[in-house]
């Protein structure tokens, strides 16, 4: 896996998914940087990041202020990983605006509010890549998700506009509509319970194939893809 020198940015790289990327990344000879919503969970991200940062993307100005630190310190980045996201569960009726925001802010606002400010770093790169990791609900929809659903799905809108505008920069952008994987994020909802589920993917396994589909350049990752 040819990652040899490039300095990777991963968003969420505290999780399941993220420190596995943190991990063969490293190992594949990139530089690494991780980040996390607060001090404590970015001590669970893997010693072999070169460097890790404090990023909530439920604050737009903490947002702004770590683009403001990163792009002082670096003047381009080859890769930005989103591995962040929440998930909550319940009927549409009893979705509050603070629900349906968060799930929106998180997984939409946040990392578009991020990716659109390092623009200037992966421009400069000359041959950067974006891997936004939206899910399965964005092919197929489930009751009791409307909240998440649109939320993936704002994303996955938004991805697919990067690509055509972004084309031009040389930047490659990978959506990946992942179906379920043994994460934990489900048993780490914001609200509401998850149903039962069968046994999810393993996360070692799909970050393989996100990582060679990258590589591939490809533009995206099917659900399909990961069976």
């Amino acid at each position: 896996m040819n990652y040899a020198d490039q300095k990777i940015l991963i968003v969420g790289a505290s999780g399941a998914l993220g420190s596995t990327f943190v991990k063969k990344l490293s190992s594949a000879g990139a530089m690494v940087f991780g980040t996390a919503s607060c001090a404590e969970s970015a001590n669970r991200i893997p010693s072999e990041a070169a460097r890790t940062f404090e990023l909530d993307l439920m604050k737009p100005n903490n947002i702004l202020k770590f683009c403001d630190e990163f792009l002082a310190e670096n003047n381009s980045i080859d890769g930005i990983v989103i591995a962040s996201g929440v998930v909550g569960f319940s009927s549409a009726e009893a979705n509050g605006y603070d629900e349906i925001a968060k799930l929106a802010q998180i997984n939409h606002a946040g990392p578009a509010l991020l990716l659109s400010k390092l623009f200037p770093a992966l421009k400069e790169s000359g041959n950067a890549f974006i891997l936004g990791i939206t899910g399965v609900v964005v092919e197929q929809v489930f009751p009791g998700m409307s909240s998440y659903t649109s939320s993936k799905m704002a994303h996955s809108g938004y991805l697919q506009s990067l690509q055509k505008e972004w084309r031009r920069y040389k930047i490659q952008v990978t959506e990946a509509r992942l179906p379920h994987t043994e994460t934990g994020l489900a048993t780490r909802a914001i609200f509401g319970s998850a149903p039962q589920m069968p046994v999810g993917l393993n996360p070692d396994q799909v970050v393989e194939i996100m990582l060679s589909a990258v590589l591939e350049k490809k533009n995206l990752i099917s659900s399909v893809e990961f069976s």
